[in-house]
Parts: C-alpha cells; sequence; structure tokens
C-alpha cells in the first residue's frame, strides 16, 4: 500500500515500524497546562508556570510510512529516562560529522535537520494496557545517502546474518582494511571525519556495500577513545 498523507483511512491502517530511519525536525518551545486543553503556548506572563515541551517529527525517508511526531516535556519520563539519554549519547559522532568540539556544542539543536534512526520503545511509566511509545535514538549519519544504505541494510540482514557477520572470515578479513581507511579520514578531513570515512569506503570495491555507517565494525572505531578530532 503506498501511502497519502491525505487519506486518515489509509494511515489508520499503516503500521509504525519499530525502528525508522529518516529526517528529524525539532522545535523547543514553553507551554502552560491547561486542563481540558493539554499543553497550551506560554505567554510569560508575570508568575506563569510553563514548561518545555520538546516536539520531534520524524520524517522517513520512505515515502510509504508516516510520519511520526512525539513532544515530551522535559520532565516528564519519556524524556527523561528515553529519549534525552539516547540523544545525549549520538554526541560524540554528531561531533565528528559537522566538526564541532564535544561538550562546546548543543546537541539537541544540532540535530534538528539531521538524518537519524530512532526505535520505539515503550515508555517505562505505561500502565497495565496502555502501549504510549517514545523514541529512543539510535544512530545519527552524515547525510541522507548513508541513511537510506542503514535503512537498506536493516531491511535486508537476518538475526541469523548478524550471527555470522561474527564468525565470517572474510568479513574479519575485509574490516582489517577500515582502521587505516579511518586514520586516512582524520588526516584529510578532521572536521568531518565520518563523512570522509564513508566516502572512502564507498569509493573502494572490495568494502562498498559490506559496511555501512551503523555496521558495527564502523562504529567502534568512531566510538574508540583517543580517536577525538585533532585541533
Amino acid at each position: 500500500m503506498t501511502y497519502n498523507p491525505d487519506s486518515i483511512h489509509e494511515e489508520a491502517m499503516t503500521d509504525t515500524p519499530a525502528r525508522i530511519f529518516g529526517q528529524l525536525s525539532i522545535d523547543v518551545w514553553r507551554c502552560i497546562l491547561v486542563k481540558g486543553q493539554g499543553k497550551v503556548p506560554a505567554t510569560g506572563a508575570e508568575g506563569e508556570r510553563s514548561s518545555i515541551v520538546v516536539t520531534m517529527v520524524m520524517t522517513p525517508i520512505d515515502p510509504s510510512k508516516p510520519i511520526v511526531t512525539r513532544e515530551p516535556i522535559t520532565w516528564t519520563t519519556e524524556w527523561r529516562s528515553h529519549t534525552r539519554p539516547s540523544i545525549e549519547a549520538l554526541a560524540p559522532t554528531l561531533a565528528k560529522i559537522k566538526g564541532l568540539r564535544e561538550g562546546q556544542f548543543s546537541v539537541l539543536k544540532e540535530l534538528d535537520g539531521a538524518f537519524v534512526s530512532a526505535d520505539l520503545v515503550p515508555r517505562s511509566d505505561n500502565k497495565p494496557g496502555e502501549t504510549w511509545t517514545a523514541f529512543q535514538f539510535v544512530e545519527v549519519f552524515p547525510d541522507e545517502a548513508s541513511c537510506r544504505r542503514g535503512a537498506q541494510a536493516t531491511a535486508t540482514t537476518s538475526p541469523e546474518e548478524v550471527t555470522s557477520r561474527a564468525v565470517d572470515p572474510e568479513r574479519a578479513a575485509l574490516a582489517a582494511f577500515l582502521p587505516p581507511l579511518w586514520a586516512q579520514a582524520q588526516r584529510e578531513n578532521p572536521f568531518a571525519p565520518v563523512a570522509k570515512f564513508m566516502e572512502t569506503i564507498e569509493a573502494n570495491p572490495l568494502l562498498v556495500g559490506k559496511f555501512v555507517v551503523s555496521s558495527p565494525e564502523v562504529q567502534a572505531l568512531i566510538a574508540r577513545e583517543g580517536d577525538d578530532i585533532p585541533f
């Protein structure tokens, strides 16, 4: 079925995937809670007790999938236990993608417009019978093309294939080429080494299609202590 955003009937019959790959938009705003109305934009009036809302909209790269929105208030379990920690975990990779010094930028602000993957996980504060979900972000990608490759790799990889990778001697041999390519990417583009790394992999006929930004071998190199961007 082709998703038609104008058809509420089709949307009602479309399952939301457990993991979403797409572009994230973020809007942070203040609200007041009004009985019977829910979140209402704050006016800034004296004595007004406001809360901060983070509106996150995921537009899937697959147009057949529905857009997913969550807008938790920052004091809720949804934000503090699920979404915020997963956003903070993306900081090292985001710093390398954007050429920023870790700890000296707003991760939330820089994620606006980024291509990411996220799981929809059950909220820990659900009561019996409730099925509310929260965003739990998994990866941030250098660009749309990398995000698409990550989505394709996830869609075509079975649990058995994931297990077999660990004992695949050919893959292990090819993975040995990755560390020097990562070091080369850091030297050639110290302000955006992840993008350069993936570009180098895609230009290598032995590696292209076998290793994407979400591959554990690639993620291990990006996250390795001591591989921070030199300044």
